[in-house]
């Protein structure tokens, strides 16, 4: 804990800023208090809906992706007692809910911590998520993370940094190892032990979001009344003007109390007059769109699926798309990575072995999986299997040969009967025909 004077000798010493609140994230920040900072995350997340909209976009996709694990040495997907770990974490997470956590927590805070249980070289008995608001770090005399803490108060728990092995980077166990702690973090050019959120580069934008959320409200529950103007007709005692004063800023100023009728004493020696009602005083509208679509590009999430000026049925189509190559599909490779790193080196025999999933699962994919198997279809180089694999369907019996492409059909030919006896006649080397007579069948059905 930094001692009271020097945290007051570095809080005078910080820039002044526009935005109070961004400005104090920061220094919590610069001084090590990531817990705070992270309420503060939390705050814009239950605060301002395009923050908790963009999350949601991207963290509940990404909790329908199915892990796998992918051998790429034999170059296949393969069974493995870790996807059972995933599917059941923990007593009280499913998969889907333990992946929500990862991706909501990640993205709020720029990182997320997993808590794993049992003997720390042998698989793990279960899986825990923590946010940054109840984790503490502390760095080690080489400025590394050296240890990681979860809990408050007397309910705390420490994991040490431990010499580098299962996998060559830095384990944190607990005093007993019987529990393994792991970071997953954003690049942080503030703090190299802490995560950094996208969200801090639009934090005031977010707070300009939440006033006028809050200046809106508080007019219309007062009647939607505007400002005003106290004029006196004589010169007030400095007593009276500073408790006037005081009062007109403790209870009258601020978005939260826009409107509040004020009362004041004085006989006729004050007057209040009532501003002109402005319009702008009360559009914010514009402002709002203006924050939804700055966060929603900094979160990677295509403004098509928020914006009905360019939400169209063809732009709708590309933009869930995009959503999956942009955030979801980064965030899974991301997040599967990291738990390659964490847990496969606990099991024997997992050094070929990656926690990754199966893009012909995703059903967002489909559309685009169709056309790429069909392009390939027309050049005639893959097999049958291949193009049944990229689809995400199973092999199949003699699937192993070349698909021929459909011929084109002859430009000044329109007569069918003709078109099949051309398609019989094309011969091999061998003279066998090149299509069968079903072949010939489909193929001039297909154009005439």
């Amino acid at each position: 804990m930094i001692p009271r004077k020097k945290l007051e000798m570095k809080a005078a010493s910080r820039p002044s800023t526009s935005n109070p609140l961004a400005g104090f994230f920061d220094f919590l920040g610069s001084q090590g208090f990531f817990e705070l900072q992270s309420f503060l995350a939390i705050r814009y997340y239950l605060a301002a809906a395009p923050v908790a909209s963009a999350v949601d976009k991207i963290a509940e996709p990404f909790a329908e992706i199915m892990p796998r694990v992918y051998d790429t040495k034999a170059k296949e997907f393969v069974d493995h007692e870790v996807i059972e770990l995933l599917k059941k974490p923990n007593p009280e997470d499913s998969l889907e809910s333990f992946q929500i956590k990862l991706a909501a927590w990640y993205l709020i805070n720029g990182e997320v911590f997993v808590n794993a249980t049992g003997i720390v070289d042998r698989p793990p008995l279960e899986l825990f998520v923590f946010p940054s608001s109840v984790t503490s770090l502390a760095e080690d005399q080489e400025g590394f993370l050296g240890s990681i803490q979860f809990g408050r108060l007397n309910n705390q728990e420490v994991y040490k940094q431990a010499a580098r092995n299962l996998g060559g980077r830095f384990r944190y166990y607990s005093q007993n190892e019987l529990g393994e702690a792991w970071q997953i973090k954003n690049f942080n050019p503030k703090n190299s032990l802490r995560g950094g959120s996208k969200l801090q580069s639009v934090m005031p934008e977010i707070e300009q979001y939440i006033e006028s959320s809050t200046h809106n409200l508080s007019m219309l529950k007062r009647g939607a009344r505007p400002s005003g103007v106290f004029s006196s007709k004589e010169v007030l005692p400095d007593d009276q003007f500073e408790r006037l004063k005081e009062q007109i800023d403790n209870w009258y100023s601020g978005s939260a109390n826009a409107g509040r009728p004020i009362l004041i004493d004085g006989g006729d020696g004050v007057q209040y007059t009532e501003a002109l009602v402005n319009n702008r005083d009360m559009d914010f509208f514009q402002l709002k769109v203006n924050v939804t679509e700055m966060v929603y590009s900094r979160m990677d999430v295509p403004l098509a699926l928020i914006s009905t000026k360019s939400m169209t049925l063809d732009n709708l189509k590309v933009a869930k798309i995009s959503l999956y190559d942009d955030a979801v599909i980064p965030l899974a490779n991301r997040v599967f990575g990291e738990l390659t790193q964490m847990l496969l080196p606990r099991y024997k025999n997992s050094e070929n072995l990656i926690i990754t999933y199966d893009d012909a699962s995703i059903p967002a994919l489909e559309g685009r999986r169709m056309e790429n198997a069909k392009a390939r279809k027309d050049v005639g180089v893959n097999t049958v299997n291949e193009l049944r694999s990229i689809i995400g369907d199973q092999a199949i019996e003699n699937g192993d040969e070349l698909v021929k492409p459909a011929p084109s059909a002859p430009a000044q030919q329109t007569d069918q009967r003709n078109y099949e006896q051309m398609l019989r006649d094309q011969k091999t080397a061998d003279g066998s025909p090149v299509y069968s007579e079903d072949e010939v069948k489909a193929f001039a059905k297909a154009y005439f």
